[in-house]
């Protein structure tokens, strides 16, 4: 059992990570709960804009296009967790297998790689090296968004399943059984918020020719509230979204549970088992997915165009450092808090490591990125067209604390010592932290709805500009974005080796 210590401390932890949350995610769960009952008026607030009941739910399920964005959801969402789990699963048996050591630990790490480039370096890669008839098309165009929609699961899923299997590996217990749980705890919140996109990558390459087949609940959302500024109406959507949402959130915890505890797999008297396979086949797998990571992280910038800003030189030169200075700014502060709510509740997660534990990490899963509701709460603050929402949207990504939590929680259930918990943390919370940095590097979503200021602006909404200007992406700003993320990845790739093959 850990010590009176430790889970004195995790239960101080809990009550600060959550009370983060509930200022930050859950105010606005209800700021948008009680606006979906209203006919909103910015001018006049909630307490101000006229009640209506339930006239907005009942429009939206009568409207034509609750099943358009039903069924795409469903395809953009679900099709890529598929994907995640088939693709991971035999990876991760592979990876899993070969003897502890430095080769396993890099071959692990490297799975991990392709979740490190931004969705604005997968945007540039589309729209440069995939002909415009592709996404053109609804039906390529889905195609298009399920392949790359499907990247990052697949590679979280491998590490983290080729993680568990590589510590059943070496407790002597069958390595299967961990891959599964492992691909399990990557894809759960997932499968949580299986009506949920990921819109910065969506609304960066979609357009109206493929409406159709691409429009999803958050699209429309996204396009309801913030563009057309029909607050209520896109609150009454996401409302619905989400206590679907929170309905699965049974299925997958009853699916999930049974799989990745631990206690059950270690405890059974069975006979020890081992499977190596060998150090080439793990360490090719992984150069697969390193080479993966160089082609859509660099490829984009060596088939741009060579325009930056627009102006002279000196002026160009300003503004990228003006906009790499904002970056850092945002990137740096988004990682503070990354890292501490990560730690914090991770820490939190494993010392009560069980079902309730892991269903509130589900529930909460399944109501977060609430743009309309949280878009008020901060407007309501004064805090547009500051950084601030920038930095605080995002930080709180619960696939990590549970892939946390669940890999320490195998590596060492009892640790005796703050120090001892660090250790078994140390690998996955660089991990994750790095993939963490990565991403936010190269985020626009949040820039381009909180900061209309250009002067605040990072490169990412730079480049997500340059789309739009007729003369496509510049290399300049897509290498301004993926240095710094191949940076990231070697440094966090040589502390995860270091870390993670010791005892």
């Amino acid at each position: 059992m850990p010590s009176n210590a430790l889970k004195t401390a995790s239960i101080i932890f809990f009550v600060i990570g959550f009370g983060i949350f509930l200022l930050l995610n859950i105010v606005p769960v209800i700021v948008t709960l009680f606006m979906s009952m209203q006919d909103f008026m910015p001018w006049s607030g909630l307490l101000g804009s006229p009640w209506v009941g339930f006239y907005n739910y009942a429009e939206f399920f009568n409207s034509a296009v609750f099943q358009r964005l039903l069924s795409n959801s469903l395809a953009l969402s679900l099709v890529p967790a598929a994907l995640a789990v088939t693709f991971a699963l035999p990876i991760s048996l592979v990876i899993g297998g070969m003897e502890a050591g430095k080769p396993r630990s890099a071959a692990t790490f490297m799975l991990l790689l392709p979740a490190f480039v931004p969705d604005i370096i997968l945007a540039s890669f589309a729209l440069t090296l995939l002909p415009s008839s592709v996404l053109a098309d609804p039906a390529s165009f889905r195609v298009t968004m399920i392949l790359l929609s499907a990247l990052k699961p697949i590679s979280l899923c491998a590490f983290i399943g080729a993680c568990a299997a590589g510590t059943y590996n070496d407790r002597g217990k069958n390595i299967f059984h961990g891959a599964l749980a492992g691909v399990i705890v990557g894809i759960a919140v997932n499968l949580i918020r299986f009506l949920s996109s990921n819109l910065e990558l969506h609304t960066l390459i979609y357009h109206p020719m493929v409406y159709s087949t691409a429009d999803t609940f958050d699209t429309f959302i996204f396009h309801t509230g913030m563009w057309q500024f029909q607050f209520s109406s896109s609150a009454s959507v996401w409302i619905v979204k989400t206590v679907l949402q929170l309905l699965a959130v049974l299925v997958v915890f009853l699916i999930v549970l049974p799989q990745i505890d631990p206690r059950d797999h270690f405890t059974v008297s069975d006979t020890p088992y081992r499977d190596n396979t060998s150090s080439g086949s793990g360490i090719i797998l992984g150069f697969l997915f390193a080479a993966a990571f160089l082609v859509f992280l660099l490829a984009p910038a060596l088939l741009a165009g060579s325009h930056s800003f627009p102006g002279n030189s000196s002026m160009s030169l300003l503004a990228l450092l003006l906009a790499i200075g904002n970056n850092l700014l945002i990137t740096v502060f988004s990682s503070i808090l990354f890292i501490s709510l990560l730690l914090i509740l991770a820490v939190w997660c494993h010392v009560h490591f069980g079902k309730g534990t892991i269903l509130l990490i589900l529930i909460s899963s399944a109501i977060v990125n609430n743009i309309s509701g949280e878009f008020l709460f901060y407007r309501n603050f004064g805090l547009i067209n500051s950084y601030l929402p920038v930095i605080f949207s995002g930080i709180f990504n619960f696939s990590f604390v549970l892939a946390t939590a669940y890999l320490a929680q195998l590596k060492n259930s009892n640790p005796d010592n703050f120090g001892s918990l660090f250790h078994t943390f140390s690998p996955y919370l660089s991990a994750f932290f790095g993939v963490f940095i990565a991403n936010i590097w190269g985020s626009s979503f949040y820039q381009m709805i909180y900061m209309p200021n250009q002067s605040q602006w990072g490169i990412p909404l730079f480049l997500r500009g340059s789309f739009s200007s007729g003369v496509g992406p510049a290399h300049s700003l897509i290498l301004s974005i993926a240095i710094p993320v191949l940076l990231f990845a070697i440094v966090t790739g040589l502390f995860f080796i270091k870390t993670d093959h010791q005892k």
